[in-house]
């Protein structure tokens, strides 16, 4: 039975951390949304009031995908910080960091660089290389690799949602339910298997989402905690959701669409990425694909190179038109390389500018038979003249 009351939300979760044997050290991650607020900021407040016997040490990390919408990205960080604070002024050993992606698995380097496809409900490995990836890696090297893991992860907020099975749990979550992107689901799966040594932790799994709001804008502001700027990005109903702009499993953006109301910065970006990533957008047509001949058949590859760096272009131009910036000096580098790189690889690697419709490559070069060969439309120059171009950005 979900929990709605917010008194006996808390002491449910009281009994749960109590019923930890490890005190040595917490590791608790904080996406910016509700409920990772909720899970970090109650065993603090627990302590504070000397209900709950305190660890040796908490490990807070915010998993920074670079792809956030700017109010929901500084309020996230605002958060992490008052958090770590609190914790400092209990006593406890506190450590609190914000990861990024590794090079190779950034967004941007991936999909306008190597000219991976955008990832899609079938293929979603963006949160694990995003979020999961990077933190485990720290907490590996700072030796927190097997300390418990408190994720901010409920159960469905209705009785007859709760009643569908999935493979995972036997009630549906809600950061599976939803789509949320944090890394908190699929961090429970993959600490959940009988092989890994981490255990991963769900204080508020019983919580319905009445219980957390009462909990953050009720009870938590007694304690010290400033809830306000995270209520208002979640707007008046409390219903946004948010995740990185660039989602292409996003069909309508509500939360684009509600911050886009009063912010064209985000209106824009908005635009952009239903236009290029998408259902039906720019990235998934076949004229911005490189195209091989297989066995007589042409088939589509990696987004090509002319369309990445149409991509890239856009970018930059709107960093300069908004004065707000979308890629650090370290992306654009790295992508300008990967440019290079794919520009010198052999005919029968490279691949087809994907300039031509695929009905025009299938008619013209139906009668080649290679395993793979590259298809030459000319663009050669006008290839590299554009290289030239973009590494003056």
């Amino acid at each position: 039975m979900l929990i709605r009351d917010v008194d006996a939300a808390i002491d449910d979760t009281l009994a749960r951390l109590q019923n930890l044997p490890d005190r040595e050290t917490w590791v608790i991650p904080q996406s910016g949304g509700k409920d990772s607020r909720a899970t970090g900021q109650l065993p603090a407040i627990l302590i504070e009031q000397g209900r709950l016997e305190p660890p040796k040490r908490v490990v807070l990390y915010l998993a920074d995908t670079l792809l956030e919408f700017e109010v929901f990205a500084a309020q996230a960080q605002a958060g992490l910080h008052d958090l770590a604070a609190k914790y400092k002024s209990l006593g406890v050993e506190t450590y609190a960091f914000t990861t990024l992606p590794l090079p190779q698995d950034d967004f941007w380097v991936r999909v306008i660089g190597y000219g991976y496809m955008p990832p899609t409900a079938k293929v979603r490995s963006c949160t694990d290389k995003l979020k999961i990836t990077p933190a485990r890696k720290v907490l590996r090297n700072e030796g927190w690799a097997n300390a418990p893991v408190l994720l901010g992860v409920r159960y469905g907020e209705s009785d007859r949602r709760d009643e569908t099975l999935n493979r995972d749990s036997d009630r549906i979550l809600t950061c599976a339910r939803t789509g949320e992107c944090g890394p908190d689901y699929l961090y429970l799966k993959l600490t959940n298997r009988a092989a890994s040594r981490q255990r991963a932790v769900a204080p508020i799994i019983n919580w319905r989402a009445c219980a957390v709001w009462d909990f953050l804008t009720l009870i938590a502001p007694q304690y010290g905690f400033d809830n306000r700027a995270l209520a208002a990005v979640y707007g008046p109903d409390g219903e946004m959701r948010y995740g990185c702009w660039t989602c292409p499993l996003i069909f309508q953006d509500k939360t684009g669409d509600y911050l886009g109301g009063t912010d064209p910065k985000v209106r824009e970006l908005v635009r952009f990425a239903t236009s290029i990533f998408r259902k039906e957008g720019a990235a998934w047509q076949v004229e911005n694909r490189e195209i091989f001949v297989r066995g007589g058949v042409a088939k589509d590859g990696l987004l090509s190179l002319d369309f990445c760096r149409r991509v890239f272009d856009w970018l930059v131009d709107f960093e300069r038109r908004r004065e707000y910036p979308l890629l650090t000096g370290w992306q654009k580098q790295m992508i300008r390389a990967i440019w290079q790189w794919r520009a010198s690889l052999p005919e029968m690697q490279a691949g087809h500018g994907g300039q031509l419709p695929l009905p025009a490559v299938l008619s013209e070069y139906i009668e080649l038979k290679p395993a793979s060969r590259r298809l030459d439309n000319g663009h050669g120059q006008q290839l590299a003249l554009s290289l030239q171009q973009s590494d003056n950005h």
